[in-house]
């Protein structure tokens, strides 16, 4: 559930199915909120990713937050 107090509107954190976006596109739904459910569902490989620190641990510390 969301807190819209919280998140805003819900045009700004939710997508399309993650396997039908571009990558255009999941920059775009990243960029209009930090609760886009976008970075749960199809988090970014980003150099120098390791096992301490990558986008299943970000997607994680996100839901968290």
């Amino acid at each position: 559930m969301f807190d819209q107090s919280r998140v805003g509107s819900l045009d700004l954190v939710t997508t399309p199915p993650y396997d039908v976006i571009t990558p255009a596109e999941r920059r775009r739904f990243c960029d209009a909120s930090p609760y886009n459910v976008i970075r749960l569902e199809l988090g970014e490989d980003l150099p120098g990713d390791d096992e301490a620190d990558n986008k299943y641990r970000r997607a994680g510390s996100d839901l968290r937050r």
